[in-house]
């Protein structure tokens, strides 16, 4: 089910705050692929990050039971470093 723009936009917002107070990301890992989920806006499927680890480990239990939780303290990116 798709969310409203207005929550969407909480969510991101909340995202961005906490992975740049807490100065991590995670994401899910098996077998040195990243979970993904397919994207209401995109062709290609995203791979999905969590700015704490309560949202992974919930993901984790219900949709990615052999994955491993990886937390990033710094993550590279085309344009620079994360923050």
């Amino acid at each position: 089910m798709r969310r409203g723009r207005a929550t969407c936009e909480a969510n991101h917002g909340h995202f961005i705050k906490s992975i740049i107070a807490n100065k991590q990301v995670l994401y899910l890992m098996h077998d040195d692929v990243a979970a993904c989920c397919e994207s209401y806006d995109f062709e290609n499927a995203g791979v999905i990050f969590f700015s704490d680890e309560q949202y992974a480990k919930r993901i984790q239990r219900y949709s990615y039971k052999e994955h491993d939780i990886v937390c990033k303290q710094r993550m590279r990116l085309a344009s620079g470093l994360l923050y």
